[in-house]
């Protein structure tokens, strides 16, 4: 005898299958509840119906998934073939009907996971194929487990092929680029990994999901970082990236599907941006976070997506190049470049160096102590040097800018500690371009300016440059000259010194210098001239000395021109004020005799 079709059963409302009830209820147990439920609220009624109905709303994998259960019910296991393509599809729908061995034995829930038992034995294909089917309905998928299982199992496949990944590819290949050129795409997929091409096929939780048990399985994470760049520079473009803002006169429909469309990726951006971020800093190139910045300025990213770019990009702003952080200033700002973001990259340097790099000493060691290796302050050094001859390019371009505050670039000029820079020459010729340009400055302003550089580091051609600068305070350019002097006289002192011992130890080797060498101290330039007149009996190791003696000499003498000019204008100015006083005076004075 033929089962009658009295159950009507709605899937999703999208379609209607008429089945048996009673053998459609002897496998499924949330059938039997919800049956059993309508009986006990109807009392006795529920015996005289003919024909049921029952609405399964959001049931997983839809009608094809529940044809799949019907002909399972009527027929057996035997008239269905489980494959990698459906295996998602019959797990999660026997999960959700309750078909499991307590109702029925050698149920829908125990096949399926028979089958999954296999699971290492599939191919790449399979699992791959099998994840895309989970896409669907990802909360049930991931409640059975099923996700994660195919997830470890590909991980297991990748570190058994790790070799054949080209891991040693240049780290300049994975910058974003969006490009419609089929040649340098078709270029980049044989230089990535063998696998990145399926994974960027996979939805952005999915790949969220294998990025961070790769995390926790200790994969490389340059190659985590170049995959994350490659799913990006994929998934953007196919979502309709662009960096042009809908015309207003498109239609309502256009431009909603426009903030969808920028929702979406503005989600992919965030959470490949996080996952970067949890990553170690050197693995992501400073060329592939420019470019994922100029995308999270485009889709206005979150505060803390743009925070995560930060702290990565200032973390290793010592690699950045000068192109890289003149950024265009937002809108409203007034000015040509964002000071401010450049500005957030060197604090976040300093602190992260700070926290890499913390020699101390204590009371009662004698060498430093804290997380830093031996060579580490070798490191920071070099380091820092790097971002401060970015900084001295950052500022001389920056320096034109008539709308740049002065407060904005003072902050600049003191962005970075004193052992940043073994000169500051470009630090004094920035400044003096701003200067040139911001005649409007008070007097307060430029001298907040000019106090703001280290004038122990400035060469002796830049002090003459200063002294003739009339945009420089004159206090400024007298300290100027007086460091330059004791700088000089210093010298001098030491180069006594060295001539000194030279003397004495050829004294003892028996060597007899005549007796004008022996002059004082206090003379040194006297010194200087005797010295080049025996400059026979010098040594060969001392021909470098001389040199510098001579260029001490030359500047000394500048210096001593600039003196006495200082001088006479002093004198020039006291006659004028003595001549002043006698005019207003009433009497003569007497002469005196001669």
């Amino acid at each position: 005898m033929h089962p009658v079709c009295d159950l009507e059963v709605n899937v999703n409302g999208d379609e209607t299958f008429f089945l048996d009830k009673k053998t459609l209820l002897s496998f499924s147990g949330r059938l039997i509840k919800l049956f059993n439920k309508a009986a006990a609220a109807g009392g006795g009624q529920a015996g005289r119906v003919k024909s049921y109905k029952v609405i399964l709303h959001d049931l997983p994998g839809g009608a094809e998934a529940f044809e799949l259960v019907g002909r399972f019910c009527y027929n057996g296991i035997d008239c269905i073939e489980i494959t990698s393509t459906n295996i998602c599809k019959l797990r999660c729908v026997a999960e959700y009907l309750e078909m499991t061995e307590e109702i029925q034995e050698g149920n829908l829930v125990r096949r399926t996971e028979d089958f999954l038992k296999g699971l290492s034995f599939w191919s790449w294909r399979e699992l791959i194929n099998a994840l895309k089917d989970c896409q669907a309905m990802v909360l049930t998928a991931d409640a059975t487990g099923i996700i994660q299982r195919c997830i470890d199992v590909l991980i297991e496949r990748m570190n058994a092929n790790s070799d054949t990944s080209p891991a040693s590819s240049s780290p300049d290949s994975i910058g974003i680029r969006y490009s419609c050129d089929t040649r340098s795409s078709e270029s980049s997929k044989t230089k990535t990994g063998w696998w990145f091409e399926d994974l960027s096929s996979l939805s952005m939780y999915l790949m969220e999901r294998i990025v961070k048990t790769m995390i926790a399985h200790k994969m490389d994470n340059w190659v985590i970082s170049r995959f994350l760049s490659h799913y990006l520079k994929s998934a953007l473009p196919m979502l309709g990236y662009s960096s042009i803002s809908p015309k207003k006169k498109c239609g309502r429909d256009e431009q909603i599907m426009h903030r969808y469309t920028q929702k979406v990726q503005r989600e992919v951006l965030e959470t490949v941006v996080g996952l970067l971020h949890s990553l170690e800093r050197a693995a992501v190139t400073c060329r592939s976070l420019f470019g994922i910045l100029r995308v999270a300025t485009v889709l206005n990213a979150s505060k803390l997506c743009r925070k995560q770019l930060d702290n990565m990009i200032g973390s290793q702003l010592d690699n950045a190049t000068l192109d890289n952080i003149l950024i265009p200033a937002p809108q409203g700002m007034g000015w040509l470049y964002d000071v401010d973001l450049v500005l957030r990259y060197v604090q976040i340097f300093l602190m992260d160096q700070a926290m890499v790099y913390v020699p101390e000493l204590p009371t009662g060691t004698t060498e430093p102590t804290g997380i830093a290796e031996p060579t580490s302050g070798i490191c920071y050094q070099s380091r820092l040097k790097r971002v401060g001859s970015l900084m001295d390019k950052y500022i001389t371009e920056v320096a034109p800018d008539v709308n740049l505050k002065p407060s904005k670039f003072q902050l600049l000029l003191e962005s970075l500690p004193d052992d940043a820079r073994d000169s500051c020459d470009v630090l004094y010729r920035a400044l003096d371009m701003y200067l040139e340009v911001h005649t409007t400055l008070s007097e307060e302003e430029g001298m907040g300016l000019c106090k703001s550089i280290n004038y122990h580091k400035i060469s002796f051609e830049a002090s003459k440059h200063i002294a003739r600068n009339s945009r420089f305070p004159s206090r400024i350019a007298i300290q100027v000259l007086l460091l330059q002097q004791a700088k000089l006289r210093s010298n001098l002192d030491s180069y006594y010194m060295k001539s000194s011992d030279s003397f004495h130890s050829n004294s003892d080797s028996g060597m007899h210098l005549p007796q004008e060498e022996e002059v004082t101290r206090s003379s040194p330039v006297i010194l200087y001239s005797k010295e080049l007149d025996y400059s026979s009996v010098i040594c060969e190791e001392n021909q470098e000395l001389k040199v510098d003696l001579q260029g001490m000499q030359w500047r000394l003498r500048e210096l001593e021109k600039v003196c006495k000019k200082l001088h006479s204008q002093m004198s020039r100015l006291t006659n004028v004020k003595i001549k002043n006083s006698s005019s207003h005076t009433n009497h003569r004075l007497p002469k005196l005799c001669s």
